[in-house]
């Protein structure tokens, strides 16, 4: 997850220098330190991610933002907040949320997302629901950056909560 979901972003850590940051946060040669956070952040995040799934934690505006704040940790000043001023999206054609509406819109968005898993009647609905959910989340850009992220990683812990494999989107 963190490979692939930080490679998308330009990231030009291997694997394998992934795996050693996660596994024994070293790494043999000088890299970026910008790319260094950005493995470790996952690494950081893992124990919080899975501590939440054991006990059954829904997704709500706190989780994710707590999940926010270990993701972007080191990377920018505002980590573990939603967006105060409005972003833009270059190469788009809708707007994202402004800012004020952000709470209740991922609110909404969380409440349909439980809802749909509630009347599913397969693992095919739950995926779609979650598919959904991660375009809606993306449009609501909660956040001033690292959205794509967070996006990608609500989606497998959505999936990891439903019992479903993974969805993990490679670069």
């Amino acid at each position: 997850m963190a490979y692939h979901s930080i490679g998308i972003e330009g990231n030009t850590l291997s694997y394998t220098q992934c795996k050693s940051i996660i596994l024994n946060n070293y790494i043999l040669r000088a890299v970026k330190e910008r790319e260094f956070y950005e493995v470790r952040n996952y690494k950081n995040l893992l124990p919080k991610f899975i501590e939440n799934l054991k006990h059954y934690k829904k997704l709500d505006n706190e989780l994710i933002k707590e999940f926010y704040y270990f993701i972007i940790q080191d990377l920018i000043d505002n980590n573990g907040q939603f967006k105060k001023i409005e972003n833009v999206i270059i190469g788009t054609n809708f707007e994202p949320t402004k800012p004020y509406l952000v709470p209740i819109q991922l609110k909404d968005l969380i409440d349909n997302l439980y809802y749909k898993f509630d009347l599913a009647k397969n693992d095919d609905d739950k995926t779609k629901a979650i598919l959904e959910s991660h375009i809606n989340f993306e449009r609501i850009h909660p956040f001033s950056d690292g959205n794509d992220r967070m996006g990608r990683l609500l989606m497998v812990y959505s999936c990891l909560e439903q019992n479903l494999s993974p969805i993990i989107v490679p670069q």
